[in-house]
């Protein structure tokens, strides 16, 4: 099985992952994003200090609750997206979730980074209509013709 993870800060500690336990334990971590770290820092351990001293320059954008929310440099934010949000970096209650998705991602900005747990969020707010299942197809047996 594969899982999708997401370094988002690491002087803050920010991580993702598509893992079941990362999202049941409440921790913020996993094995997963773990491992990564080791191996980040063991492969590239002058980046991975600097990224713990200074954090992330990027922009995230996160579901949280019911909403999206910019984790952190709100005030980096270009201005129409920074309007969208409040003083807190929460979706404005005014906004359309949707909509505000599609102008963060039309932004094209190199300092915005939407994280990977957006899409399946506002999916998940959209459940699919049940379609009907046919009933179970009833096999006839052959019998078997006595032997001559």
């Amino acid at each position: 099985m594969n899982y999708r993870i997401e370094i988002r800060d690491l002087k803050e500690r920010s991580f993702s992952c598509s893992c079941p336990d990362f999202r049941t334990a409440g921790l913020g971590t996993c094995k997963h994003i773990e491992a990564t770290l080791i191996w980040l820092k063991r492969r590239h351990k002058g980046e991975f200090r600097l990224a713990e001293k200074s954090g992330s320059p990027f922009t995230d954008i996160v579901p949280e609750s019911s909403t999206l929310k910019i984790e952190r440099n709100l005030a980096q934010a270009p201005p129409a997206i920074r309007a969208m949000f409040d003083r807190d970096g929460y979706l404005a209650p005014t906004e359309d979730l949707e909509l505000a998705y599609e102008t963060i991602r039309r932004s094209r900005s190199a300092k915005i980074r939407v994280s990977q747990d957006v899409g399946p969020f506002l999916e998940s707010r959209h459940p699919q209509p049940r379609t009907p299942r046919s009933p179970p197809r009833i096999r006839k047996r052959r019998r078997r013709r006595p032997p001559p």
